[in-house]
């Protein structure tokens, strides 16, 4: 009986605590609708810090001089998008302005909407096509680049570093990107974009300077944009392999004659043949048995240059034929 009692007080206790908690973890937003003799409705999807919201407990919430006139969650679910259909309530038939805020259940964070509009009785404001998009005013995003260096002895077509940008929750979002050519990007000419990498499109060698300036532009999938300058560093040694992936890979026997051969080698690689000074050779292409025909090279010393989408490693070795 005892261990009943217990139970039970337990229960209360661990009950009122959560309701407690979810009572803190959402904003008072409560009104009276049959206060009000005129509606409108809408529909719509929210964007917070560039993401669109498939959280059915985010919130929007309308509000007509400061006062509360409609609250719908995000709980229409179609065509993978979370709608809300809201019903907004006023006192006159039209003229007064709505205002939003956005209620994020992830972070319990109340978000000013900086979109407006003129309330009209009986107007339907967006559709499941084409929803009227509460968006939050976002906080700056981060352009990343996996690598700041340019190996000054690679080729055109080479990649040199992936790109990708987080908002401020650290959500990496897909986005387009773009060079913007001004005075912070007066080496854009050097390279490309391919999908989210920055490519090589110009011969490096020749330069004299240390330093590349390069100025890109995104959009996100969300509509935000951002531009941001980056100064990369050119270099003559090639980036480490911070993953190791190459790390383990060998050449042999060293010296060679007709055939070469690798230990391993890592899927999508690209091959290349370098004389002593660096000058391009060839592309070669390896057996089934990780070889590498070389009878046909000249006695000297090569470097053999393996590229994968991020990593470069170079492996010297001589060819003597007899």
């Amino acid at each position: 009986m005892l261990h009943t009692k217990i139970w039970t007080k337990l229960f209360f206790v661990i009950a009122l605590v959560a309701i407690t908690k979810n009572s803190q973890s959402q904003p008072n937003w409560n009104f009276d609708p049959a206060l009000y003799e005129y509606t409108m409705t809408l529909t719509g999807v929210a964007v917070i810090e560039c993401m669109e919201s498939i959280d059915e407990n985010d919130l929007v919430a309308a509000f007509i001089g400061g006062e509360l006139r409609g609250v719908q969650r995000f709980d229409g679910l179609l065509n993978n998008r979370n709608y809300a259909y809201m019903v907004i309530y006023d006192s006159i038939f039209t003229g007064n302005s709505v205002s939003f805020k956005l209620y994020d259940a992830s972070r319990n964070k109340i978000i000013d909407v900086a979109q407006t509009f003129i309330f009209t009785e009986n107007s339907n404001v967006g559709n499941d096509e084409h929803p009227f998009v509460f968006e939050s005013t976002a906080e700056p995003l981060q352009v990343h680049l996996s690598t700041s260096d340019v190996y000054k002895f690679a080729n055109p077509g080479d990649t040199v570093c992936q790109l990708w940008v987080n908002n401020s929750l650290q959500d990496t979002l897909e986005a387009s990107y773009h060079f913007i050519n001004d005075t912070l990007g007066i080496d854009n000419n050097y390279f490309k974009i391919q999908n989210n990498y920055l490519v090589l499109n110009e011969v490096l060698h020749q330069l004299s300077q240390t330093e590349l300036h390069i100025h890109l532009g995104l959009e996100t999938i969300s509509g935000c944009i951002k531009d941001s300058s980056f100064v990369l560093n050119l270099s003559e040694l090639v980036a480490v392999d911070p993953s190791g992936a190459l790390k383990e890979v060998h050449a042999y026997p060293n010296p060679a004659a007709d055939f070469i051969y690798l230990s391993q080698i890592p899927d999508h690689s690209n091959l290349l043949l370098y004389d002593p000074l660096r000058n391009t050779y060839t592309r070669l292409e390896m057996d089934l048995s990780n070889g590498i025909a070389v009878g046909h090279l000249s006695s000297q010393i090569y470097y053999l240059l393996i590229q994968t989408a991020n990593v470069q490693k170079w492996i010297r070795f001589a060819l003597i034929r007899n």
